[in-house]
C-alpha cells in the first residue's frame, strides 16, 4: 500500500511538471507587470535578471526569455491587440468614445499583471512556439480569439509596409541594433559600467535599457567587446 501511494505522488508530480510551460507564461507576466510598472512610476525596480532569479521562479531560463522577447515585441503586441479590440473584460474603461468595444492597452489596466499575461502569451502566439503547446495548455483567452489577432497581426504588418504606420513597430523593422551587455553587479556597479562606457564610446552611444535594469546599450558597431577590459574582468557579459 505504501509503495502504491508513492507511485501516485510520482504521477501526481509529473502532472505538475507537464503544466509547467503554461505556468512560466503566467510568472514571466507578472515579472513583465512588475517591470512596466516600475517605469510607469519612474521608480527604480528589481532588475529583470533578480526577478527571474527569485526562488519562487520555475523554469528559469524559459522565464526570462519569455520576459526578453515580450518586451522586445511589446509595441507591437500591443497594437495587434488595439487592432482586434482584445478585451480583459466588460470593463467601462475599455469602452470608445462611440460606445464600441476598445482594447485595453491604452487604459489603467495596460500594466496589470493580467494585462501582461496576455502580453506573453500573444508574443507566444505570433513569434513563439505556440503550435507545440497543447491545446489545452493554452491561455484560454487569447486562444478563443486566435484568428482575430492573427488578422490583426496581417494588418499591422501590411500598414507598416505601405508606410501608414508612423514608425518602426518591430525589431526586424530596425536596420542596425545596439550592442547589449548585461553588467555583473559583483564585479561592478551599473552607475559605474555606464560611466566608465560613456568616457570611452561617447553619451549619445551608451544608454541604459529602458527595460532590464543591468543592461546597457553600446553602438552596433562594436564588434571586438571581447576583448574589452571589462569582459575579460568579468564585469560586463556581452549578450
Amino acid at each position: 500500500k505504501r509503495r502504491g501511494t508513492g507511485q501516485r505522488g510520482r504521477v501526481g508530480g509529473g502532472g505538475g511538471d507537464r503544466s509547467r510551460k503554461s505556468y512560466a507564461h503566467h510568472q514571466a507576466g507578472g515579472i513583465v507587470s512588475e517591470l512596466l510598472r516600475a517605469k510607469e512610476q519612474r521608480r527604480g525596480g528589481a532588475s529583470i535578471k533578480s526577478l527571474v532569479y527569485a526562488n519562487d521562479i520555475q523554469s528559469k531560463k524559459q522565464v526570462y526569455a519569455l520576459c526578453c522577447e515580450t518586451l522586445r515585441h511589446l509595441e507591437l503586441i500591443k497594437e495587434v491587440l488595439r487592432r482586434a479590440k482584445f478585451s480583459l473584460g466588460p470593463h467601462k474603461s475599455e469602452k470608445t468614445a462611440d460606445g464600441d468595444e476598445g482594447s485595453f492597452v491604452d487604459t489603467g489596466a495596460a500594466s496589470t499583471r493580467k494585462a501582461c499575461v496576455v502580453y506573453v502569451w500573444v508574443y507566444e502566439l505570433l513569434f513563439g512556439r505556440w503550435d507545440g503547446i497543447q491545446e489545452g495548455r493554452r491561455f484560454a483567452p487569447v486562444a478563443s480569439k486566435e484568428s482575430s489577432l492573427r488578422e490583426a497581426h496581417k494588418v499591422v504588418m501590411a500598414d507598416t509596409s505601405s508606410g501608414k504606420s508612423p514608425a518602426p513597430l518591430t525589431p526586424t523593422q530596425q536596420k542596425v541594433f545596439p550592442r547589449y551587455v548585461r553588467v555583473n553587479t559583483l564585479k561592478i556597479q551599473v552607475d559605474e559600467a555606464l560611466r566608465q562606457l560613456v568616457e570611452e564610446y561617447g553619451e549619445e552611444s551608451v544608454k541604459k535599457n529602458p527595460y532590464l535594469d543591468d543592461v546597457i546599450e553600446l553602438p552596433p558597431n562594436v564588434t571586438d567587446f571581447y576583448g574589452h577590459r571589462l569582459v575579460r574582468g568579468g564585469a560586463l557579459v556581452p549578450q
